[in-house]
């Protein structure tokens, strides 16, 4: 469906501009055009650090030279997280800014509608965001692993190393479910056992008494907290863990902040945190990065997705200096990239056009994150 409405999106902007579908491969002069389509909606902050995180990388690129002598430009679109809107602003930048390659997509539909009229226009576009589908032919490359590759690397983490292999997932409703999914299906591909997998609301106050004992039920050594809400999922793992202390916790990373640590300290004590993030504290490039970000931020941390658009233009940088800018160049350049130096960490090109990168393993401990190891089996 997605497909069609943007097939209709490219013919009727087609009919009324009169424009050609042609990206413009070495820039104009001593510029070179990157468009960048990203939601400025107040409520959707991502949009606003991708754009940071990009502005960041061009002026650093800017400020050694550019590139092969050009000076980048970003042009900067609204894609409204709505396929028609960011299917128009992926036209005009092909069209009207002549962009060599556009960047961003600050949700999943404004991906598959901006990469759709990339592809046709032969510009190459790469993203930060996390792609939930699979399919082998994708029209973007993303800075990202796929949901179902976090998912099998979690669970073999948790049953190899860890030797936990009987699981029961708590899950705040309407949160990760395409990834609780993929990992109730990896944690069970990889002979562990799901035993409980519970759904709670913001509204409640807490889970009920009969409810947390389902929960133990099946005798879990490990219970997996997803949770978007940081206050509502510390007081959840605090309450499981008073009825069970001899289980492990794991959780998602939003609980890793000092912010949140320092709030709850005595609930997430022991807890271990496996995902998608950067090494700030090994990793000089992210460091760097971390540091500016913040520097011009009033102290903000930058999530994943922006230093995932960091990497992308730095790559896409790299690679005009390698192969020229040249769309089937890149491409091919890109496709086999092997172990490539990101502020996300070192990173290899999956011929989904997902990266393999390795996760984040962190626990707490006397109230502070031990940033432990770079995971990748």
């Amino acid at each position: 469906m997605t497909r069609l409405i943007t097939g209709l999106i490219v013919v009727a902007i087609i009919i009324v501009g009169g424009f050609a579908l042609l990206g413009n491969e070495e820039g104009r002069g001593d510029v070179m055009r990157l468009g960048v389509i990203a939601s400025a909606n107040e409520g959707a902050p991502v949009g606003a650090m991708i754009r940071h995180a990009l502005t960041i990388a061009a002026e650093e690129i800017n400020a050694t030279g550019g590139l092969n002598g050009k000076t980048i430009e970003l042009i900067i679109e609204d894609g409204g997280c709505n396929a028609q809107t960011a299917g128009i602003a992926a036209q005009k930048l092909a069209n009207l800014d002549e962009v060599t390659a556009i960047f961003g997509g600050s949700c999943e539909i404004e991906i598959q509608a901006a990469g759709e009229i990339a592809q046709a226009a032969g510009i190459l576009m790469i993203t930060p965001y996390l792609r939930v589908f699979e399919h082998e032919d994708g029209d973007v490359f993303s800075i990202a692993p796929t949901e179902s590759a976090i998912a099998n690397i979690s669970a073999r983490y948790l049953i190899r190393e860890r030797s936990l292999k009987t699981l029961a997932l708590v899950r705040e409703s309407s949160y990760s479910e395409s990834f609780a999914a993929e990992f109730k299906k990896a944690f069970q591909q990889n002979s562990g056992k799901v035993v409980e997998d519970y759904i709670y609301t913001l509204e409640n106050a807490a889970i009920s008494e009969d409810d947390v004992k389902k929960i133990f039920a099946g005798k879990p050594d490990v219970v997996y907290v997803l949770a978007e809400n940081i206050e509502r999922g510390a007081g959840i793992i605090k309450q499981l863990r008073e009825f069970e202390k001899d289980a492990a916790y794991i959780s998602n990373l939003n609980f890793f902040t000092a912010g949140a640590v320092a709030d709850h300290s005595e609930a997430l004590e022991g807890v271990i945190g496996i995902g998608f993030a950067p090494d700030y504290e090994n990793n000089d490039r992210a460091k760097s990065f971390l540091e500016r970000y913040r520097e011009e931020s009033m102290g903000a941390d930058p999530g994943s997705l922006a230093v995932g658009a960091y990497d992308a233009l730095h790559l896409f940088a790299d690679g005009v200096r390698r192969v020229g800018a040249r769309t089937e160049d890149m491409e091919s350049w890109l496709a086999h990239i092997e172990n490539w130096p990101g502020a996300l960490g070192p990173f290899s090109m999956e011929p989904n056009k997902t990266i393999r990168i390795g996760l984040r393993v962190k626990t707490i401990t006397d109230g502070k994150i031990e940033n432990s190891i770079s995971y990748l089996p």
